[in-house]
């Protein structure tokens, strides 16, 4: 188990000198922590928590768009920019530190998702999201897979580029797409346009005492307004944070029955797809989706 005085040097040296200005004294170095899921599992030091990123350039609009982005009664985890204005160095990047935890809040994690919605109502949609199978690494980009199939008229033309990467289809897999396929019996049209949304609201939402929820990143995709919120919806399920009267809860939402089977279909893929699909995800996930289905 890594010690507090290591964390640090798990920082390469040019991303300490690029952010060093908020790094602290080297006493605050030496008790650099790790600062666990909702932080990317990144390094916190001084003011900021340091992470490590899986694409740059998604990456860079999250950056950019948390500088300037105001949301109703949500906190947003502000980027920092290094000495040279840059926001991702050497493929890490730095966030205003916040206190606070995830927790088993989901009516009021899925409230700040329909109030950051509506905020990135009015963001532009940037170019940067894969519009076919050909855009995505096929062998490790399963959750730009699960993305596109989950949304997709044939699911099965994407979803092969992600199941031929594993030799042979396990039961966990066949049970997944079994259950997708009860979800997709029940897809109506979503008449609504795509806007960006966040694909990962119910992991990077902490929340501390007397204070607003806090967003820590936002992970973005391009789908109907509230999409948001119903991963969210499905993401607590999963995690056993709320039962399925949460979605009459916020039955109110447009949409919000179809935009939940498009976010089981998500998870269902991504844990199809996924090599490391662990048994624990996959019962919770079968649970869900028979809850649902």
């Amino acid at each position: 188990m890594p010690t507090k005085a290591s964390a640090i040097s798990y920082v390469p040296t040019v991303v300490q000198r690029a952010f060093s200005a908020h790094m602290g004294t080297e006493a605050q170095r030496a008790e650099a922590t790790y600062a666990g899921a909702a932080w990317d599992h990144g390094i916190h030091v001084g003011d900021i928590v340091v992470a490590p990123v899986v694409n740059v350039e998604r990456a860079n609009w999250s950056a950019a768009a948390r500088e300037t982005l105001r949301v109703d009664n949500v906190t947003l985890a502000r980027s920092v920019r290094s000495s040279d204005g840059r926001l991702v160095v050497a493929g890490w990047k730095a966030t205003e530190y916040h206190p606070g935890c995830l927790a088993d809040r989901a009516d009021e994690v899925v409230l700040a998702a329909l109030r950051l919605d509506s905020a990135l109502a009015d963001v532009p949609l940037p170019d940067i999201f894969p519009t076919q199978m050909e855009s995505c690494r096929v062998e490790s980009d399963f959750f730009d897979l699960a993305d596109l199939a989950a949304w997709a008229d044939d699911p099965g033309s994407v979803l092969d580029a992600g199941l031929n990467s594993r030799a042979q289809a396990d039961e966990s897999q066949l049970v997944a797409l079994s259950l997708a396929a009860d979800a997709i019996s029940r897809l109506e049209p979503i008449d609504a346009p795509n806007q960006v949304t966040h694909a990962d609201m119910l992991a990077t939402t902490i929340f501390a005492d007397g204070a607003a929820p806090t967003v820590t990143d936002i992970v973005p995709v391009a789908h109907p307004g509230g999409y948001t919120a119903a991963l969210a919806i499905v993401d607590s399920l999963i995690a056993g944070a709320a039962t399925s009267r949460i979605i009459s809860r916020f039955a109110h939402v447009e949409n919000l029955h179809q935009l939940v089977y498009r976010a089981l279909l998500y998870r269902l893929y991504i844990h199809a797809l996924h090599p490391q699909s662990r048994s624990n995800s996959r019962s919770s996930i079968v649970r869900v989706a028979r809850e649902l289905l």
